[in-house]
């Protein structure tokens, strides 16, 4: 057995008892055997086989007693106990008084606590032969005491389970009400001083300050301070003590008990009881019953307590990280990208989640709202933020010329080749490529473009060498690849190696309320001190379609600055500013605005498909399929 000291190994003894009070016997018995076999360990093993409803458990717990008489007078006592639980009187009173001379034998004559210890056991002696033989079932403080651990029993696990700690108050002041057969009484939180009951029978809230119940007030602040329970029976009060005509007189009490709650040897509350008749205000049963309870209630409590605490903390925790995501979610700014709407925070969440990614990214947006941007906060963010970031236009670059640039090519290979250069490919190698308007790419490049990203190889132009490179792609583009794929105008295969991750930035016009951060952003980048703009200049900015998007803001504050106006007011701006506006009513998703959009260019252009294609950026076949698709062809 590892060795304790006195302290420890009287703690896990309680501790053992406290389990099998729960119902735990295997664990405590557990418990027990892991101490050894010292008399206090024996003595408390065979309390725990006797709490079993196993009557084997219950002969072999005798059988540890009887083995152990002549060792100590705890054990007779212990005997006693469990034949008075039998309903074995002759023997019980037999084993008590063995148990008497054992204790006279055992103590000192001049031990403080030898005569208050014998008289407590000559009490149990006198009680044991006044005790009916047959007692009432009606009568609560004569109930068998088997049944009334049984119901302490299945209190204490239905009180584990509660996280309420007044509810846990009120179930136990209602059983201690039940088992003591008390007039009235209270039980009351630690530091309350007894004026705040937390629960409270026979008696109203108003009453706790009345003066009858001064000497409860009392009593409670002696349980709490000096932590052990306090019986008071009237008849044992001096005649002259000022509570006892109260108590038995005004108040018909013969007793009064009070029993601190403690766990962990702090205080957690005191339950005070008034007894009416002297009967059960005095049993030793009863008093024993109240202790187990209030030991089970200061466990229970301390759980609810720890349960709220825990409770409170998680809810605290939770709002603290609601406020934190609500204060991240309401960022203004983000790689070059600026706007508290939330149209951008999805966009700022999306790139803070792509960031930590080497998977290809194909970046969705008009002309104008920061593509490149956004490509460069994912490469700086990223894995590979050590190595290059390469960037190229794919739109209105020759074919052949777009193939040299991005693949390289040997000497020699065309006219003019007079020395071997690398392709961007091979710059960025363990980088980032960023190919903005690939959907711009001949059919023979994103053909060229798939077999490198399929076989991480390369070959430059007029060269028969491959050449591995790894490279991150982060692909741009203002058109709508999907419908490109549909009507055949950009590989399938491509589109999908390149739509891993998928961010769409959205256009000015679906995020007007960033305009007046906007709008001071790109003035502060202009001209130092920036002007500022006016009302009425903000509402025409408010009113306008922004077919350029931020580049057009941009380019038209800069004009403004030119001014040197300070506010710039509505009459300093173009006069077609804000003329062409948004239909009224127009549905705020992408397709309804797409489709709107559409209609308006065409409405601009007078039916000229060719020029409204040219102007939306998308072609001919992806206008016509679109039209198609919407019925208006």
């Amino acid at each position: 057995m590892t060795s304790r000291n006195s302290g420890a190994t009287e703690a896990l003894l309680q501790e053992a008892l406290a389990l099998a009070l729960r119902g735990r016997r295997a664990e405590a018995l557990a418990l027990l055997d892991d101490l050894g076999s010292a008399p206090g360990v024996t003595l408390a093993r065979a309390r725990v086989l006797a709490s079993s409803d196993d009557a084997t458990d219950r002969e072999q717990a005798d059988e540890l007693l009887s083995e152990r008489l002549d060792d100590s007078w705890r054990f007779r006592l212990e005997a006693s106990r469990q034949a008075r639980g039998r309903g074995d009187l002759r023997q019980a009173v037999a084993l008590l008084e063995g148990a008497l001379r054992s204790f006279r034998e055992s103590t000192d004559d001049g031990d403080d606590d030898r005569e208050t210890l014998a008289e407590l056991i000559r009490a149990e002696v006198r009680a044991l032969e006044h005790r009916d033989t047959d007692p009432s079932p009606t009568d609560p403080a004569r109930a068998p005491l088997p049944e009334s651990i049984s119901d302490l029993v299945a209190l204490g696990r239905e009180l584990l389970r509660e996280d309420d700690p007044e509810q846990v108050l009120r179930a136990v002041l209602q059983e201690a009400v039940r088992q003591s057969g008390a007039r009235r009484g209270y039980l009351v939180r630690a530091g309350d001083d007894g004026n705040a009951a937390a629960a409270f029978s026979g008696l109203e809230r108003e009453e706790l300050d009345s003066p009858e119940l001064a000497l409860s007030r009392s009593l409670v602040r002696e349980a709490e301070s000096s932590r052990r329970p306090i019986f008071i029976q009237v008849q044992d009060l001096p005649d002259e003590h000022p509570a006892r005509a109260s108590l038995a007189a005004g108040l018909s009490v013969h007793a009064v008990t009070c029993l601190p709650l403690v766990e962990d040897s702090t205080v957690l509350g005191v339950l005070y009881l008034e007894h009416p008749t002297e009967g059960r205000g005095k049993s030793d049963d009863r008093r024993r019953l109240l202790e187990l309870l209030v030991g089970l209630a200061a466990g229970a409590l301390a759980n609810a307590d720890a349960r709220r605490a825990e409770r409170h903390e998680l809810e605290s925790a939770r709002e603290t990280i609601r406020r934190q995501r609500e204060k991240l979610r309401r960022r203004e700014r983000q790689g070059g990208l600026v706007g508290d709407s939330p149209a951008m925070q999805e966009v700022y969440d999306r790139l803070d989640l792509y960031g930590q990614s080497e998977l290809p990214a194909l970046i969705l947006g008009e002309t104008g709202t920061g593509k490149e941007l956004a490509a460069r906060f994912l490469h700086e963010n990223g894995p590979r933020r050590d190595a290059e970031m390469v960037a190229i236009n794919c739109a209105g670059m020759a074919e052949t010329l777009l193939e040299g640039e991005l693949f390289g090519h040997e000497r020699g290979a065309f006219t003019g080749a007079d020395q071997a250069r690398a392709g961007l490919f091979e710059v960025a190698h363990r980088g980032t490529l960023f190919l903005d308007e690939v959907g711009d790419m001949s059919p023979r490049m994103q053909g060229e473009l798939l077999r490198v990203l399929q076989s991480g190889e390369l070959r430059r132009v007029g060269g028969r060498t491959a050449i591995r490179v790894d490279v991150r792609l982060i692909a741009a583009t203002h058109r709508d690849l999907e419908d490109m794929v549909a009507v055949g105008d950009f590989r399938q295969d491509l589109y999908y190696r390149l739509n891993v991750l998928q961010l769409r930035l959205p256009p000015l016009r679906e995020r007007l309320q960033d305009l007046p951060l906007l709008a001071t952003e790109l003035l502060e980048r202009v001209v130092q001190p920036a002007p500022r703009l006016s009302d009425r200049a903000l509402q025409r900015f408010q009113s306008h379609h922004w077919p350029g998007n931020v580049r057009e803001l941009e380019n038209l504050l800069q004009r403004l600055c030119i001014t040197k106006a300070d506010p710039i007011d509505a009459e300093h701006l173009p006069a077609e500013l804000g003329t062409t506006t948004r239909r009224r009513g127009t549905p705020g998703t992408l397709q309804a605005v797409e489709r709107q959009a559409i209609l308006d260019t065409l409405d601009e252009v007078e039916g000229n498909k060719t020029e409204a294609a040219r102007r939306l950026g998308i072609s001919r076949r992806a206008l016509y399929s679109k039209l198609e698709r919407w019925g208006l062809s």
